[in-house]
């Protein structure tokens, strides 16, 4: 085919040259370049000219232009490069550009090139050129930023001061006038439209560039864009599961995919995996947001066609989110779960196959059913009736072998031509071995190190211990903390537990506060040691007090012991009390010792044992079968008021005599084997017998010697039952009895006695200030729930009542319980965002809500 006959089907789709123009030689209104009359002198010229012409109409699919030059006429033509074969360039001229022609006929020729515009190049006007051959750096373009100033933005030039790239070394170039250009050389290649935007390839180094001031990436499963979006800067990347995802939604219950086996049918274009429902919008299972938003990544459910709770169509559903601003913060979110976990060991996934590769997997075996997103057959893994909540966190383990093991490697594992993925057991690397920390921790106070292994990484060898540790939040909200040693903290079904085969110590560097709603359960298979360094230990109950020793039933008992002496005051109460020994005090019960032998005893520092019934007042009563005083040299019987030291008689037994301060009335027999000194009347109703009557039947007189002896006798005994006995009862109580049990602050002063009692730390000893008690965080999130805990008082001698920490202050007078009220949070959601195309007040003006304070008797519990 010859080129006129290339030629022709072009010039047909140009504007016909009007048939019924004058072919005079003049020029004329029809004809102001004279053309008509060019043509007709030069019919039948075989010669080639060059001409200058303009470009009056274009057909550039076809590479064809219309050129007209003055005097010459209107030729038809081709660019230089048209007959170079397949690969050609056209230069895309426009109407109005000058260019140089060659004629090959009367009305045809090629375009050799295009008239420089010198009013452009020639003069000082600002051109449009974008080159390379002086061109910003890397660095440059990188720095490179909008600016703007009001309502104008400005952007960064790009013309470098130089019309066209070049290098001398024979390249190829083809370039548009605004910039765009093709390159070659034998150093470097290149596509691109500013010196920002497009693919640059370079020998040296064997290096890539791809740059784009605004990009777009689009694949058969993702889309990523990153815009200048009026001066701020915006990345957005969407990924699918599966290649038919982007175009469009699941509305459920219409089918996903149709799989004919065809690729063009008489309706419309249909291949494997194709969306069912043409009218579906595209989504993106992953999406990717980085810019002005911040870092932030999301992980999407399904759409359903309609919302049942806000009745919206096509909602989508958030699954996870990840979130990092500019200000530092960093979030993670997700609705299943979040494991993260310190492995042992873990399977690596070996590619086998390209996935093209034919011999790999098609879709013959494919199985959509197992992919990242659709589990089929995967465990609910809720709680059974008889674990309940805890069986989650029970079940951990088996959890998170679970999503690491099987879940995560689901679409591997059922693409096996494509993919491989070791077994566990096939690693060789010990198993964790749990039970060697707890058979350590049985005799050492802390476990050792476990097992570790070694791998050689890039020549040199790397040591990792055999264990796993892991921070699992659970699908159904539990939390499990557990490290390598088998020590956990377990939150699920609004609990706490704190479990480890080891110890666990709690030790804060000031108070350690526990407030239990209902009960607190210490319990110990060995000791338990209750104690304070420099204050006092109280334990109250408000009912029972009991306590229990010797439970083995021999070899033990209860021992309380104090190492104290001196006065007692118990009027200021709290940590001002000043006491010694062991007080017993139930004034309105019973002080009771039971045992199968009670034993008492007065160390020999003390001042021996007093048993006082009410100051004297009230009586004392044995009850035995038999009773027996060991009494070293004498036992006193008292008559008088031991709380003053009166004393009106005594009656004193020694090893060697007994004195009577009254009458001594017998219903038997008095038996005495020596004297009877008798100061008065011997009176009897019978006889008087004695052994000497019988020689001397008559009562001899006393007197002389006999007189004064027995005179001696009745003055001593009267003298040691009426003044002497009593005055060392006397000087006993003043000297012993009343400075050791009845003076000011001892514990037979009636003031002490009165004062004696239990009472908690005045608040002046707690040392608090501020003390505030703030709401829990299920208080929180139900504030009227549960039960409040109104404390009871302990009240003194004086009437005053006290408290238990923190105290009467903070307790009964002060509010110091503060309520947070949530404003963006309320009834288990988060509140609406928007209102009316802007941002609700909430959300724009953040702020906590102002906190209440209550009394502390509105603190609420749920063990009532």
């Amino acid at each position: 085919m010859g080129l006129n006959d290339m030629f022709s089907d072009a010039f047909k789709r140009l504007n016909k040259i009007e048939q019924d123009v004058s072919y005079t030689t003049d020029a004329s209104v029809s004809d102001p370049m004279n053309i008509r009359t060019s043509q007709i002198a030069n019919t039948g010229n075989s010669g080639v000219n060059v001409y200058v012409g303009t470009i009056t109409d274009t057909c550039p699919s076809m590479h064809a232009y219309r050129v007209s030059v003055p005097g010459a006429g209107i030729y038809v033509c081709g660019v230089c490069s048209f007959a170079g074969g397949d690969t050609r360039v056209s230069a895309g001229y426009s109407p109005g550009d000058q260019v140089i022609i060659i004629n090959l006929a009367a009305d045809q020729g090629i375009i050799l090139a295009k008239m420089p515009d010198v009013a452009e190049y020639g003069s000082a006007e600002p051109r449009t050129w974008v080159g390379l051959s002086d061109s910003y750096k890397a660095d440059a373009l990188q720095k490179s930023y909008t600016t703007s100033s009001g309502d104008k933005v400005y952007s960064p030039s790009y013309t470098s001061g130089s019309p066209v790239n070049n290098t001398d070394v024979g390249e190829f170039i083809a370039g548009g006038i605004q910039g765009t250009q093709i390159f070659v050389d034998p150093y470097m290649a290149y596509m691109r439209s500013t010196d920002m935007t497009g693919v640059w390839a370079f020998v040296e180094d064997a290096m890539l560039r791809v740059g784009g001031h605004n990009y777009q990436h689009i694949t058969a499963g993702s889309y990523s864009e990153q815009f200048n979006d009026n001066g701020e800067w915006i990345s957005y990347t969407g990924y699918a599961a599966n290649s038919w995802e982007p175009y469009g939604y699941y509305t459920k219950p219409s089918k996903v995919i149709k799989t004919e086996d065809t690729w063009y049918n008489s309706e419309e274009p249909s291949a494997f995996w194709e969306p069912e429902n043409k009218e579906l919008l595209p989504w993106y299972r992953y999406a990717e947001y980085k810019g002005y938003p911040g870092m932030q990544s999301y992980v999407f459910a399904a759409p359903e066609s309609k919302n049942e709770r806000t009745g919206k169509e096509m909602d989508m559903l958030g699954l996870s989110q990840v979130t990092q601003l500019a200000d530092g913060f960093v979030g993670v979110s997700s609705a299943k779960g979040i494991s993260l976990t310190k492995r042992s060991v873990f399977p690596a996934i070996q590619k086998l196959k390209s996935p093209d590769d034919p011999e790999g997997d098609t879709a013959d075996n494919y199985d959509f059913e197992h992919s990242g997103f659709k589990h089929k057959g995967e465990p609910d893994y809720t709680a059974t009736d008889t674990a309940k909540v805890m069986q989650s966190t029970m079940g951990v383990l088996d959890y998170s072998t679970y999503t690491s093991n099987y879940k995560s490697l689901y679409p591997f594992l059922y693409h096996s031509k494509d993919y491989a993925v070791v077994e566990n057991s096939e690693i060789p690397v010990a198993p964790v071995n749990w039970s060697k920390c707890v058979q350590q921790l049985q005799s050492k106070q802390y476990a050792d190190p476990p097992e570790t292994y070694t791998r050689d990484i890039d020549g040199e060898e790397h040591k990792f211990y055999i264990a796993e540790a892991g921070f699992h939040l659970l699908p159904d909200g539990g939390v499990m903390i557990h490290d390598g040693y088998g020590a956990a903290i377990t939150m699920s079904g609004g609990n706490i537990t704190l479990t480890a085969p080891g110890d666990i110590s709690i030790r804060p560097g000031r108070t350690a506060d526990i407030w239990a709603g209902k009960d607190i359960i210490l319990k110990s298979k060995k000791a338990v040691d209750v104690s304070s360094t420099e204050s006092s230990v109280r334990i109250k109950a408000e009912r029972n007090l009991e306590m229990l020793g010797g439970n083995c039933g021999s070899g033990a008992g209860v021992v309380i012991e104090s190492k104290s002496h001196g006065d007692y005051d118990f009027a200021p109460g709290g940590d001002k009390v000043t006491t010694n020994g062991i007080v017993l005090k139930s004034e309105n019960g019973v002080v009771a010792a039971l045992g199968g032998t009670v034993y008492v005893n007065a160390s020999k520092r003390g001042s021996g044992i007093l048993l006082d019934s009410g100051n004297g007042t009230r009586p004392i009563y044995t009850a035995s079968n038999i009773k027996q005083d060991y009494v070293k040299s004498r036992h006193d019987l008292v008559f008088g008021d031991v709380s003053n030291g009166r004393v009106y008689a005594t009656q004193t037994s020694t090893r060697y005599e007994s004195t009577f301060p009254g009458n001594i009335s017998c219903n038997g027999t008095t038996t005495t084997k020596g004297s009877l000194y008798v100061d008065g009347y011997i009176m009897g109703g019978k006889h008087i017998a004695t052994k000497q009557a019988e020689s001397n039947p008559y009562v001899s007189p006393l007197k002389d010697k006999a007189a004064t002896a027995f005179d001696t006798v009745v003055r001593d005994s009267v003298e040691r039952i009426t003044k002497d006995r009593p005055n060392e009862v006397k000087d006993t109580h003043s000297s012993n009895i009343k400075p050791s049990f009845y003076a000011a602050k001892k514990i037979g002063n009636a003031d002490t006695i009165e004062q004696t009692e239990f009472s908690f730390r005045r608040d002046d000893e707690l040392d608090l200030t501020d003390y505030r008690v703030y709401a829990s965080f299920w208080q929180t999130v139900s504030p009227d729930a549960g039960t409040v805990w109104k404390e009871k008082q302990v009240k003194t001698y004086s009437g005053e009542g006290t408290y238990p920490y923190p105290g009467k202050k903070y307790t009964e007078d002060e509010d110091c319980f503060v309520i947070q009220p949530l404003k963006l949070y309320k009834n288990g959601i988060a509140v609406d965002r928007w209102e009316q195309n802007s941002p609700s007040e909430v959300y724009s003006e953040p702020e906590y809500a102002e906190p209440q304070s209550k009394k502390l008797e509105q603190y609420r519990i749920t063990g009532a």
